[in-house]
């Protein structure tokens, strides 16, 4: 118990001493460092392991909430969403091909062609190997949909998962991540035969969500773009330019969570005591 107070006393009684020396003076810095030495007696009074979660868990808060106020800023493009994207390779079909198309990032790390699904992916192995990134992002899925051998989501996503685990084998250094297949809207439906599959997007991501699961792919949601009406062009597959930099920001806060361990929700997120709450 002493080490976990010695890891805190430092900073807590800081914090209590700047944030008196904002009110009266050396009496309010006295009150604050008086409070701090009251919220270290608190925590020794405490279960060692509750202490310890309870602290992971306002720790996990704070990150949580940095991370809310970093979307908003790449969204809003507060933060230059675009001057993140370092040593990463983009892969897919026609959507993820916007990126080139718009001129906004390096066409050299932009893998995407019209009409590609999952089975093309080996024509990008020498390129891949060439550029050796560390962050790969993927955005397959529509038309894959539409091919034999990918009737269920369920086939579609183990088919998935095995090219993925091929592509590994590529880029072994790499941190793959998993875009969701986007939906589409009329007139998309109806403008070849069989498209009319797209309608299932989201039982397919789903599928594909559930079988990344546990293993060392990351899948990357975008239901937070919720209102696509703003966003898609008159065939109701692709998405204009103001789409990409709301994409892109969910791809590099993806990166984001990763390596801050956010990726993964905590199973039981403690209840914090009011002793240990931070003052």
């Amino acid at each position: 118990m002493k080490r976990i107070i010695s890891m805190v006393l430092l900073p807590i009684l800081v914090l209590f001493a700047l944030s008196g020396c904002s009110g009266s003076g050396a009496q309010d810095s006295a009150a604050g460092v008086d409070a701090g030495v009251a919220y270290l007696k608190a925590l020794e009074a405490r279960d060692p392991a509750e202490v310890d979660a309870a602290l992971k868990a306002i720790r996990r808060q704070n990150m949580l909430e940095q991370r809310e106020e970093m979307l908003g800023k790449l969204q809003s493009g507060e933060i230059s969403v675009w001057s993140l994207f370092e040593d990463y390779v983009i892969m897919g079909d026609s959507r993820a091909a916007g990126f080139e198309y718009l001129e906004i990032l390096d066409n050299n790390r932009l893998l995407g062609l019209y009409g590609e699904s999952t089975d093309e992916m080996p024509n990008h192995y020498q390129a891949l190997r060439d550029l050796n990134p560390s962050y790969l992002f993927l955005s397959y899925g529509l038309n894959d949909m539409l091919l034999e051998g990918n009737e269920t989501p369920e086939a579609f996503a183990e088919i998935y998962l095995t090219r993925l685990e091929a592509l590994q084998a590529q880029c072994p250094q790499a941190k793959i991540f998993v875009n969701n297949i986007f939906p589409c809207t009329d007139p998309a439906f109806d403008s070849k035969p069989g498209r009319e599959k797209w309608r299932e997007t989201e039982a397919y991501n789903e599928a594909m969500e559930k079988v990344l699961r546990d293993t060392d792919f990351y899948y990357i949601s975008n239901d937070n773009i919720t209102d696509f009406s703003q966003y898609w062009v008159d065939d109701g597959i692709h998405f204009n330019r103001d789409f990409y930099q709301l994409w892109a920001a969910n791809m590099i806060m993806a990166v984001y969570d990763v390596e801050m361990g956010l990726d993964k929700p905590e199973s039981e997120e403690p209840d914090v005591p009011e002793e240990i709450k931070e003052p």
